[in-house]
């Protein structure tokens, strides 16, 4: 399964994007966004709400805003691919694609990483035969079966080299076309 990463097409990342640049602070507002959407207040934070649910933007604690802000200030959250890029997907996890980071992401790059699937453009919808479907907490998740044990990313992540070696031996056997462009360990 390969997907294009388009960026998000969202308007209200689109409009944060734009306020972004042009802050003082480098981030925005529930109502500099229902400003420049002409949308009321209430439905920017839940909108802006939605952004954070999909992991695409955060809200700053209220410790860390400048004393002039008086309204909850949010960011964007910056992923490490790049726009027009294609990638494999080497698993599904509810509405999240699993793919590599950019090898050239700082500071992990050729990472696992799981970013929201309204992101990309499915150029090849057909799922690996080697997919195990599942099913937890309502959400359907396809991978293989070795990283859909119990705390398999969290290892990967927390630096286990038994399951990073896993990892990219599976890679490897399962997706060899991704782990020869990476030529990863």
């Amino acid at each position: 399964m390969k997907v294009l990463f388009t960026k998000e097409t969202d308007p209200v990342w689109i409009a944060a994007k734009k306020i972004e640049m042009q802050s003082d602070d480098g981030c925005f507002s529930p109502s500099e966004i229902a400003t420049f959407l002409d949308i009321d207040q209430y439905e920017s934070s839940i909108k802006l709400q939605n952004l954070g649910e999909r992991g695409l933007a955060a809200k700053i604690d209220n410790e860390l805003q400048k004393p002039n802000k008086k309204d909850e200030r949010w960011c964007l959250i910056s992923l490490p691919i790049t726009v027009n890029n294609e990638y494999e997907v080497l698993a599904i996890f509810g509405d999240y694609y699993l793919i590599l980071s950019d090898a050239s992401a700082k500071p992990f790059g050729n990472e696992p990483v799981l970013i929201h699937t309204f992101c990309f453009k499915i150029i090849d919808s057909d799922k690996p035969t080697f997919w195990q479907k599942t099913s937890e907490y309502g959400e359907i998740n396809y991978c293989l079966s070795e990283w859909n044990k119990p705390g398999f990313f969290e290892d990967y992540h927390d630096g286990i080299e038994k399951v990073k070696d896993q990892f990219w031996k599976d890679l490897e056997s399962y997706f060899p076309d991704t782990w020869q462009e990476r030529k990863c360990p």
